[in-house]
C-alpha cells in the first residue's frame, strides 16, 4: 500500500472475475485498517502513482460504504497477508556516560534484533546518536548490513561526549519532513536530557508531532515515564522497560511499524 495521509492509504486489488486491477482506499482507525472505497484504475496510472498490488493487512475490516469490486460489484474479500508499508525510521540512541557497560551491550543486541525484524524492501533505517552533542552517524538506508555494522560500532564518548545536553529531533526533522512515507523516530534512553534547556527536547519533539512524524520513546534506568510521554507522539508510544526486556520491547515495536512478516 502507499500512504496518502497519516491515517489513509491506497492498495491495489485484482478482480476475481476479469483479472483487472482496482484501487482500494483504506483508513486507519484505532490501529486497524478499514476498506472504505474502491475505484477503477489502469495499470499505467497505478504505476505512475506508485501504487502496487500486494496483500492487505490480515485484520482489514470493511466499512458500510465500501462498495466491493468496481467491475463486478461483488463484495470480494481482499487478499490478506503480511503487509509492509514504506517507512523511514531513525534510531535515536542515547550514548551518554550512563550507557557504559551492560546497558550499551544489551542496547546493541536489542537494536540488531529490531533490524532483523524489518523489511529492507519497504523500510529504510538511519541512526542518530546523542549525549553532549548529536551525530548523524548513518543516513536513511536499505543496506541493513551497514545498519548492523554501525550499531555494533557504538562507543561511549567520542564526538558526542558523555553528558545530556543534546536531543535528536532537530537533526531528524528536516530529513523526515520531506518524506512522503510513514516516518518514525525510535528513541532509546536511560535518562532525561537537554540539561541546558529541559524544555528544548519537548519543544522539538512536538514540532515533529505536528508534521506527522511519529516518535516512539523507549526508556530504562533512571528515566521517568512522564519524560517519555512528553516526547512521544502518543502516550501509547512511550514505554518503560528493563535491560533484560530491551530485545522483546524492540521486537514489539518492529511489529507495530511493519516488519518482514
Amino acid at each position: 500500500m502507499k500512504p496518502l495521509l497519516f491515517n489513509a492509504a491506497v492498495g491495489i486489488a485484482k478482480c476475481q472475475n476479469n483479472g483487472k486491477i482496482y484501487g482500494v482506499l483504506l483508513e486507519e482507525h484505532s490501529k486497524k485498517w478499514h476498506a472504505k472505497w474502491a475505484f477503477i484504475i489502469s495499470e499505467a496510472a497505478a504505476k505512475k502513482e506508485g501504487f502496487t498490488e500486494q496483500s492487505f493487512p490480515k485484520d482489514v475490516q470493511y466499512m458500510k460504504e465500501y462498495p466491493g469490486c468496481p467491475y463486478c460489484n461483488k463484495m470480494e474479500k481482499l487478499k490478506t497477508g503480511g503487509v509492509t508499508r514504506p517507512a523511514d525510521v531513525y534510531l535515536a540512541v542515547d550514548l551518554s556516560g550512563s550507557m557504559s557497560g551492560d546497558p550499551l551491550t544489551k542496547a546493541k543486541k536489542a537494536m540488531t534484533d529490531f533490524v532483523a525484524q524489518m523489511n529492507s524492501k519497504s523500510v529504510k533505517i538511519g541512526i542518530i546518536t546523542f549525549a553532549t552533542n548529536v551525530s548523524h552517524v548513518l543516513p536513511l538506508t536499505d543496506d541493513y548490513k551497514k545498519v548492523k555494522q554501525t550499531i555494533n560500532e557504538f562507543t561511549i564518548g567520542g564526538y558526542v561526549g558523555y553528558g545530556n545536553a543534546a536531543e535528536p529531533f532537530t537533526t531528524a526533522y528536516p530529513i523526515l519532513s520531506k518524506s512522503e512515507d510513514l516516518r518514525y523516530i525510535l528513541v532509546l534512553t536511560d535518562g532525561e536530557w537537554c540539561d541546558l534547556d529541559e524544555k528544548m527536547a519537548i519543544r522539538e519533539a512536538k514540532k515533529c508531532h505536528s508534521s506527522g512524524i511519529e516518535i516512539i520513546a523507549l526508556g530504562f534506568g533512571s528515566v521517568q515515564k512522564s519524560f517519555l510521554d512528553s516526547i512521544a507522539s502518543a502516550t501509547e508510544y512511550s514505554k518503560l522497560t528493563t535491560l533484560d526486556n530491551l530485545s522483546s520491547s524492540f521486537t514489539g515495536i518492529a511489529k507495530d511499524i511493519g516488519g518482514s512478516r
